[in-house]
């Protein structure tokens, strides 16, 4: 028993001894594992970084990609336009000829005349005419004078009447001078009705805009087009003598914002709306000009507009003649102005008007009430002298001048 015992107590030592060393081996184990989770999570934490670091890097890469891409793209856009200016020749002829009926060297529109023009230059000194023949054109895009060289170029009519050379424009605009282009145009008429069921009328038979200048020849006309033309920003419309804007669905001529319109013997009538509507420090040179017959009134001036009406015919407008207001200047020597539903001359609110030798009669001053009231304090002024005829306004209680301002001073002299 005693040697069994101790046998026993034996294999209990070694066991003890064994438990120890196991213990020791999982303590050991369970800080190697710790150990292992830190250098897991430290590696975790770099590639973290480095995943960032890539990103940084790949979003860098990106960026000079489409810097070098757009660098590219300005040098092939700089020597596309190297290459047209010196690959661009002296255009070889200096008449080009559009006609209905074709033919050996003609164009089968207008637009396709200056399609052509687009790939060659104009000297300084020459003059391209485009000649388009008796017949009827119809587009649907406007006519877009964007040719740097447009003021060495003439659009002209070749029919002994303007009216059996037409440009029909259905749903678009007519003739678009901008961009501080310069363009000629004789003998066409530009034409807004629809040609078949359906269509829509044109919008503006002539836009100028953006210091552009339409120069208007003889025998030029604008008619049933939305607007006859309008200007703005900088643009103009001159000519020597003449130019047409009539039977417009509504106003004849527009302009504002410095726009600048100069036509002696301009005729503007039979225009839905008005006549001439000219805001925001414009300016109008009608000089011996007929506006007559149009559905409101005959000239509108306001807020700062200038205008010169000498000798012109002002007859026969629905509303007033000549209607100048806020801050507008209007010279009126030598015109005739009669016939209008409303007053012949309206002059308000801080506005000026120059009437010499002028002939106003047969103007009506009926619907007064629809007028503004003006601000009490608010000075116009009138000048009015040598005029043969002030009578023959309806009815007598009303004037063929009317100044709608309290106070304000009126010179009369010799009527």
């Amino acid at each position: 028993v005693d040697a069994a015992t101790d046998r026993l107590d034996g294999v209990d030592d070694v066991l003890s001894a064994s438990l120890d060393a196991l213990t020791l081996r999982v303590a050991t184990l369970e800080g190697a594992d710790a150990a292992a989770d830190v250098a897991r999570e430290a590696l975790t934490a770099r590639a973290d970084g480095l995943d960032q670091r890539l990103g940084v890097a790949e979003a860098s890469v990106r960026t000079l990609g489409d810097g070098q891409r757009g660098l590219q793209d300005g040098v092939d856009e700089v020597a596309g336009a190297l290459a047209d200016l010196i690959g661009r020749q002296d255009l070889p002829v200096n008449v080009l000829n559009v006609s209905t009926v074709g033919g050996a060297d003609t164009f089968p529109s207008v637009q396709a005349a200056f399609d052509y023009l687009a790939d060659y230059r104009i000297r300084p000194g020459r003059l391209v005419q485009v000649r388009v023949q008796p017949g009827v054109y119809v587009s649907r895009q406007p006519l877009t004078i964007d040719h740097p060289d447009s003021e060495r170029i003439l659009l002209r009519g070749q029919g002994g009447d303007p009216t059996q050379v037409r440009l029909v424009f259905n749903g678009s605009d007519g003739l678009t001078v901008a961009g501080g282009h310069t363009f000629q145009v004789e003998g066409i008429t530009f034409d807004g009705e629809p040609v078949e069921a359906g269509e829509a009328r044109g919008r503006r038979g002539a836009v100028v805009a953006d210091h552009g200048v339409l120069v208007l020849e003889q025998g030029v006309t604008f008619t049933r087009f939305n607007f006859g033309a309008q200007l703005d920003t900088g643009g103009t419309i001159r000519g020597t003598w003449g130019g047409r804007f009539v039977a417009n669905e509504n106003a004849g001529v527009t302009l504002s914002d410095g726009a600048f319109i100069d036509l002696a013997g301009a005729e503007i009538s039979h225009n839905g709306e008005d006549g001439v509507a000219c805001v925001r420090r414009c300016y109008l040179a009608l000089n011996g000009a007929r506006i007559e017959g149009n559905s409101a009134a005959g000239v509108i001036m306001s807020d700062g507009a200038v205008g010169d009406l000498s000798d012109a015919v002002v007859d026969s407008n629905t509303e007033f003649g000549v209607l100048a207001e806020r801050g507008s200047v209007v010279n009126l020597a030598n015109a005739t102005i009669q016939r209008s539903g409303f007053a012949g001359v309206m002059v308000a609110a801080m506005s000026w008007g120059n009437v010499r030798q002028a002939t106003i009669g047969g103007n009506n001053t009926r619907n007064l009430g629809t007028q503004a009231q003006l601000v009490a304090g608010e000075t116009a002024w009138l000048a009015v002298s040598n005029n043969p005829d002030l009578a023959g306004n309806a009815p007598l209680t009303r004037p063929g001048i009317e100044v709608q301002v309290p106070l304000a001073p009126i010179s009369v002299d010799n009527d």
